[in-house]
């Protein structure tokens, strides 16, 4: 069975998810955007062995602490070649010497990553607050990153942001099944439906629009 626990981190509140296969033991960690000790702390807890890091984008509030949660999981991480150089520009948000972590592995298309039997991560490609954004669909879940929150969506008008590239990455997401639980990078759970509903950008959102 898939589950997950939610770790809220950093100064932006940062949705920190560990998903992992409770009958082997085996997950992912998806945006780890600060405070490690409190996501080593619920890896403990869990007993759960990481074999991915996955960032939903390059902003530092989703890949901060990647390089101290590497190291105490021997994992690999994951992000799409296209926020290589959104990480590269994070650096000028970060107080000291922080460094972005080098990348195990680079996105460059959609696929499916397999942890375990049960645990599959159908990567899609949802560019438009980044130019390298992903959300990653698990079963019923899908997590979103910055691309889309409960009654919103990610800013657009930030360096590599494109407003007609997250309509367009909207229209994908609506093809899910509206059960679909969205899990976001800030802020609360919700579900498709819902965002079908209320959400004034999937409603209006046509596929094409400028």
């Amino acid at each position: 069975m898939v589950k997950f626990r939610k770790v809220t981190v950093g100064v932006l509140r940062t949705n920190c998810y560990i998903v992992y296969d409770e009958t082997l033991g085996k997950g992912i960690i998806i945006d780890p955007g600060g405070e490690s000790d409190k996501i080593i702390k619920v890896l403990d807890e869990l007993n759960v062995k990481i074999e991915y890091i996955i960032a939903t984008h390059g902003h530092f509030d989703h890949v901060l602490c990647v390089d101290a949660v590497k190291e105490y999981t021997n994992s690999r991480f994951i992000i799409h070649e296209a926020d290589v150089k959104i990480m590269e520009y994070s650096k000028i948000w970060v107080s000291g010497k922080w460094v972005p972590p080098k990348p195990d592995i680079l996105l460059d298309t959609e696929c499916t990553i397999r942890v375990s039997d049960t645990l599959k991560l159908n990567i899609l490609y949802t560019p438009g607050h980044t130019p390298g954004s992903i959300c990653i669909h698990i079963n019923n879940m899908l997590f979103t990153g910055d691309t889309l929150f409960k009654g919103t969506i990610g800013r657009t008008d930030i360096p590599g942001g494109s407003f007609k590239q997250i309509l367009k990455s909207l229209e994908k997401i609506k093809r899910l099944p509206r059960n679909t639980l969205i899990l976001p990078g800030h802020g609360s759970f919700t579900t498709l439906d819902q965002e079908l509903k209320y959400n004034p950008y999937l409603s209006k959102t046509t596929l094409g629009t400028s």
